[in-house]
């Protein structure tokens, strides 16, 4: 889609730039059926959105986590002969719980963040299992020291009244 296009051929559009906006495609085969092209200027700033790729493994990963990429792709504002193929957000720190937002990608130089900032890229994710253990885990810790103590002074008054 980022791919600057210099149409040929013998009609007035001949030797103009170009970018495809937008893409229709068959429903059932996915051919392409019709592109709506956008002429460009090369000194002129344009916006396109840009897939992020998520670099690494997160250390909550390797624990047991689960990485959850919410957005695929951020917008930018940047010249068209400068538009990045992809953005790559190295993701190798993320512990359990941890979230990577947009303001927290490298944006190349030239090229400014037309995104919303405090969203939500990649989170490292709880698995429900894990979280069950660990709240069990806690409850066994706190219950051998609070339980027997309640359990004796429940029985001794309920067996007297």
């Amino acid at each position: 889609m980022n791919t600057l296009i210099k149409l040929t051929g013998d009609s007035e559009a001949a030797g103009r730039t170009v970018i495809a906006k937008e893409l229709q495609r068959e429903a059932v085969r996915g051919r392409l059926i019709h592109v709506d092209l956008y002429e460009v200027d090369l000194q002129t700033k344009i916006e396109v959105s840009v897939p992020i790729h998520l670099v690494g493994t997160p250390a909550g990963v390797v624990l047991g986590g689960v990485l959850d990429q919410q957005q695929r792709e951020v917008a930018l504002m940047c010249l068209p002969n400068a538009i990045p193929d992809a953005i790559e957000a190295d993701v190798a720190g993320l512990e359990l719980g941890d979230s990577l937002h947009v303001s927290d990608l490298a944006v190349p130089e030239g090229a400014d963040l037309v995104s919303e900032v405090a969203l939500t890229v990649a989170t490292v994710l709880v698995p429900r299992g894990l979280r069950d253990s660990a709240k069990a885990e806690d409850a066994e810790g706190e219950g051998d020291t609070e339980a027997p103590a309640a359990g004796d002074g429940e029985e001794a008054e309920g067996g007297e009244g």
